[in-house]
């Protein structure tokens, strides 16, 4: 095969390529006015980050009867609340650190990205276990007053149903009294036990964040693999010249807000 037979080959690939990417656009609903809002679609982060934020929040996604839409609602339960806000700001500039074009435009090798992921575990662990008090939400002495409370009234009930079931007299006034003179001396360390339990359950429900952090961070690298990325957007760019829309020399470029600019010119 000859220089110009293996150059027209090419181009005849590069014909079908373009075909078989021009369909399938097609079937998605894309339009030929819409082809560069595809490439920003394309490159934008922002629904990944909204929802790792809101999740970073302790947020939960709850459905609203008024608009008949899903809203994301922090709990009142300070129980169910994983980070303090400095946690939120700490695990927010990571997350943004590495969802972002730059990472997805880039080439990265698959050890690359395993070393890479392997830093990054060990990068969130290390701050947990050296900012352990900073990270996590620190229940309020009114939260743990008030589930001190709540306990305070169960071991009553408690007591109360003993005396029932052993057919003992039970004046519940003058029992209650007794009991709350006798635990009087525990009510400050109850409430440390109270907010110790609360820590424990963050920890534990700081497993599912972490994973999720790593997954995003991973699938981001796992997008700039080998350049995918860059190569699937140079084609949507060949896919939209070939529609009659801008070129990869002539992406439409935003006035400069700065004063004269090469590219404002005319």
């Amino acid at each position: 095969m000859n220089e110009e037979e293996y150059n027209s080959l090419m181009m005849d690939r590069a014909r079908a390529d373009n075909q078989n990417l021009q369909f399938s656009l097609a079937n998605q609903g894309v339009h030929e006015n819409n082809d560069p809002g595809i490439i920003k679609e394309q490159l934008s982060l922002l629904e990944e980050l909204e929802i790792i934020d809101n999740l970073l929040e302790s947020k939960e996604l709850v459905y609203n009867e008024a608009t008949n839409t899903n809203e994301w609602v922090k709990p009142t339960d300070e129980d169910k609340i994983v980070l303090s806000p400095f946690g939120v700001f700490h695990f927010r500039q990571i997350i943004t650190g590495y969802l972002n074009k730059n990472k997805l435009l880039s080439n990265y090798e698959e050890e690359t990205i395993l070393d890479k992921m392997k830093d990054i575990a060990t990068t969130i662990n290390d701050d947990i276990f050296n900012m352990f008090e900073d990270v996590f939400h620190k229940p309020s002495n009114a939260w743990c007053y008030a589930k001190v409370k709540e306990r305070i009234k169960e071991e009553i009930e408690l007591e109360k149903f003993t005396y029932e079931l052993s057919l003992l007299p039970y004046d519940q006034e003058e029992k209650t009294k007794l009991y709350l003179e006798k635990i009087k001396g525990e009510l400050s360390q109850r409430i440390e036990e109270v907010r110790r339990e609360s820590m424990k359950k963050k920890i534990k429900k700081m497993n599912f964040l972490i994973r999720f952090l790593q997954d995003a961070i991973h699938d981001t690298y796992n997008r700039a693999y080998q350049g995918q990325e860059r190569r699937s957007l140079r084609q949507t760019m060949t896919v939209t010249e070939a529609k009659g829309g801008f070129s990869m020399g002539q992406i439409p470029q935003k006035k400069s807000g700065f004063g004269w600019s090469p590219f404002n010119r005319r």
